[in-house]
């Protein structure tokens, strides 16, 4: 998880095969930084998964919907990446790998184009 300190913000692990670790977030500021789960927290200028940047994630209205999607106000993400030409507008987890919005049907990343949203089983 998340670890604030003054000196900065460290993002702490455990790997099976190295055991715990532990690493400094280059650039996060830690006077606005706010754990907002064990995997997703933000600060006044990035939204952060696992300790790492998202990329284009607005921080202000970033919010995590599970350990692993999560919102902002024009996308969906999973596991810190962007769900391709996915909305945030009306945005709904199906199971740990689909999600829905209200155009299109997404297994991880991915748009699968579906014929009809609200028929997909």
């Amino acid at each position: 998880g998340y670890k604030v300190e003054k000196e900065g913000v460290y993002y702490k692990r455990f790997d099976e095969s190295r055991g715990p670790s532990h690493r400094l977030i280059e650039g996060a500021d830690p006077r606005s930084f706010d754990v907002l789960d064990y995997e997703y927290a933000k600060d006044s200028k990035h939204a952060y998964y696992q300790g790492n940047i998202i990329p284009g994630a607005e921080p202000s209205s970033f919010k995590p919907l599970s350990r692993l999607y999560a919102v902002d106000n024009f996308r969906a993400y999973y596991a810190g990446d962007s769900i391709a030409l996915s909305t945030s507008k009306e945005f709904m987890i199906i199971d740990e790998y689909f999600s829905k919005d209200k155009t299109n049907v997404f297994y991880t990343t991915k748009p699968l184009n579906v014929c009809s949203v609200d028929n997909f089983i």
